[in-house]
């Protein structure tokens, strides 16, 4: 199967398969359908001994695998869905592609970095978060003031002119008490109160959360990035296969796709 068709088939599965606004319940299944379904289930009841569930395991559906928790944090230090940590100081001149799925760019997570103290050290200085034609960009504040500002642009692709809306905020003690910034263009953006520090986080609002419950957050010049379990093998990118093996997780981006020339207009 390939990346483009088995993004097609996790749209197909969350579509069929989640309550709709209206309340009426999931979607029924055609007498076809149904027809399928009891034939598929006679047969496994047909297999050699040798082929069916070993008695000990229980049945019913495999127990739900944990959202994927992706970091970059400064001068940039790397975790990867499957925990594997690492640094690599990704430079300004490209783009980090944090995460996407297989062969498309349905959805993504990128960031732009900048040197500090003089360099080579690199850390982030803006993150876009874009599903379809809806993004979300942070730029970073640039001063050590805790005080200082975080710029926020909201837009989409196919509206012409200026962004549909700008704003900044302060994470420091003079930016207030956590709420809601902004919800619209498919997105609610909130400054939120997670374990004692103040975060700026970014969720989706399109489509199923099954599907879309992608959020990022961040602070100083961290990055923390929470993906559904529905992607787990689709996914590509810094954050990595998904694929519960941390050892094949890419650690130098030299010459790779996990990164692509900036500016940040992927």
């Amino acid at each position: 199967m390939t990346g483009q068709e088995g993004v097609a088939v996790l749209l197909i599965i969350a579509l069929t398969t989640v309550t709709p606004v209206t309340g009426a319940g999931p979607i029924p299944l055609t007498p076809e359908e149904e027809a399928q379904r009891d034939n598929a289930t006679a047969d496994m009841a047909n297999l050699p001994p040798a082929h069916q569930m070993v008695p000990e395991l229980p049945p019913g559906p495999i127990p739900p695998i944990p959202a994927c928790e992706c970091h970059a944090h400064g001068d940039v230090r790397y975790v990867t869905c499957d925990g594997r940590a690492f640094q690599y100081n990704t430079l300004p001149s490209v783009v980090g592609i944090m995460a996407k799925p297989i062969g498309g760019w349905l959805w993504f997570i990128a960031t732009l970095q900048e040197f500090f103290d003089g360099g080579p050290k690199t850390r982030l200085s803006a993150v876009k978060f874009k599903i379809f034609f809806h993004y979300v960009i942070i730029e970073y504040k640039d001063t050590p003031d805790p005080d200082g500002l975080y710029k926020i642009t909201v837009g989409a692709d196919f509206v012409p002119g200026p962004p549909l809306w700008v704003g900044s905020v302060s994470l420091g003690p003079a930016g207030g008490p956590p709420g809601v910034l902004f919800v619209g263009n498919g997105f609610q953006i909130s400054v939120i109160l997670l374990d004692g520090d103040l975060y700026i986080e970014v969720s989706s609002t399109l489509l199923p959360p099954v599907l879309f419950d992608i959020r990022i957050r961040v602070a100083r010049h961290c990055l923390q990035i929470h993906i559904p379990p529905i992607w787990s093998g689709f996914m590509e990118g810094i954050c990595g296969d998904w694929n519960g093996n941390p050892a094949n997780d890419v650690v130098d981006f030299v010459g790779l796709p996990q990164v692509t020339p900036a500016p940040l207009q992927v």
